[in-house]
């Protein structure tokens, strides 16, 4: 039945986007030549054709090993009359491990056991406490994991359909709606993916007050810290220069400057009215603070994240981020990645006398210089001949939305409000590209 579901659904998403592909092809008709109508068509159909290849592969990869897992010598290989069967018994060994790995719980769930160094890779236990097996199994799955729930979120599926029916025409949108709650009408719960020693360990692990579960700063493992641990090593990074105390929350302050700011630019020409509605905050949330354990250091430090979203000047820092990202790259001493960074430096020849050396920065966000970096992103906008492309924004516009940005970082931390002085704060969309 769940399978029946899932295949409707799906049939209704190509539905959807096949009616918009048609939408999008009659709007490049008006626009274009049909020439290049034609050479559009011919490299969309390759790309889809070299897409439907390569997940066609990976498909089949997944499937054989669920099929030598349960047969243990048999796997299928595509070939043009479809899906043949194929003898594999000579790589018996391999399914045989697969078996023998895998455990079956009590209450039908499959699991696949770690051995205990992969458990210390993903599970990073400060605590003095140690952990249960169960506790290790259920948080080395990672913060990712979506827990089956006992109901199906049904008013989550109904929020994001109502979402997309606001961009349809209304008979489309009720067209939608219709398939959609003949769709929830015949849901059935979903078998637990977690076995029930794991779903008690993690009702362990959240009446337990004592302790709290992060992510590292980099990669995806988990960490346990003591409360009192981590509330000492934040508060010794609130203390520091950067960041001050208030004694109230500035939120509608900097909520109704905000609104003056955008009603100033709507008024100029700069942004339309439903760019207005979408940057307008309503409801803003104050922001938060939370720290990430960097365990691949000294003391596990923790690295300062602000949550901004559903703040003041969240969706104005999403705006900004969306114009100002097309000038990162164009600096001689910007690299893309590892792969760029060696290709710069391949046909370097050292001397006897010279080394290449690295280094790290440490506050990196916090230590930018917001003066001089909002110069720079100015001097740039400026030079950008294609910025009008991007938005009716004017650069002093953009300046004055980025400065306010910048300039008033704050959030709660322990009922707290702190404000940062310096730098730019970890967690707003514009921050990266600063």
């Amino acid at each position: 039945m769940l399978m029946n579901e899932r295949i409707r659904s799906i049939n209704n998403t190509i539905n959807m986007v096949k009616w918009q592909i048609d939408t999008c092809i009659n709007n490049l008709g008006s626009c274009i030549d049909m020439e290049v109508m034609e050479e559009c068509h011919g490299f969309i159909n390759l790309r889809r054709e070299k897409r439907h290849k390569n997940t066609l592969e990976r498909q089949i990869k997944k499937f054989n090993s669920l099929w030598q897992r349960n047969t243990g010598g048999r796997s299928y290989q595509h070939g043009r009359n479809g899906l043949r069967e194929e003898d594999t018994s000579k790589s018996n060994e391999i399914p045989q491990q697969i078996e023998d790995n895998t455990t079956r719980t009590t209450d039908g769930t499959t699991t696949t056991p770690r051995g205990e160094n992969q458990y210390r890779k993903w599970v990073h236990n400060l605590t003095k406490t140690p952990l249960t097996e169960d506790q290790i199994k259920v948080l080395s799955r990672g913060a990712n994991f979506a827990i089956v729930t006992k109901e199906p979120p049904v008013g989550e599926y109904v929020a994001q359909i109502e979402r997309t029916c606001q961009d349809l025409n209304h008979g489309k949108a009720e067209e939608l709606r219709g398939q959609i709650k003949s769709i929830l009408n015949n849901i059935q719960p979903p078998r637990q993916n977690i076995s029930k020693g794991e779903a008690k360990a993690l009702k362990e692990l959240r009446r337990d007050q004592d302790k709290v579960i992060l992510t590292t700063d980099k990669g995806v493992s988990m960490v346990v810290m003591e409360k009192e641990d981590y509330k000492k090593k934040s508060e010794d990074l609130l203390q520091q220069n950067t960041y001050r105390e208030l004694t109230a929350d500035p939120t509608t302050k900097y909520r109704n400057k905000l609104i003056n700011l955008l009603k100033t630019i709507k008024s100029e020409g700069g942004i339309n009215n439903n760019t207005y509605k979408r940057l307008y905050p309503t409801g803003a949330a104050t922001p938060k603070y939370y720290g990430l354990p960097k365990i691949h250091k000294a003391g596990a430090p923790l690295r300062p994240i602000i949550s901004s979203r559903g703040s003041v000047t969240y969706e104005t820092a999403k705006e900004l981020a969306k114009i100002i990202k097309p000038l990162v790259g164009r600096s001689p001493h910007h690299v893309n990645n590892n792969k760029d960074f060696l290709d710069c430096i391949k046909n370097i020849k050292l001397q006897q006398d010279e080394c290449i050396m690295s280094y790290d920065v440490t506050a990196l966000f916090t230590s930018i210089p917001i003066d001089s970096a909002i110069k720079i992103i100015q001097k740039h906008l400026e030079e950008d001949k294609d910025l009008s492309k991007r938005t009716n924004m004017t650069v002093g516009h953009i300046i004055c939305l980025l400065e306010f940005c910048l300039r008033n970082t704050y959030f709660t931390f322990q009922g707290r409000i702190f404000e940062q002085t310096e730098g730019a704060a970890m967690g707003s969309p514009i921050s990266p590209l600063v």
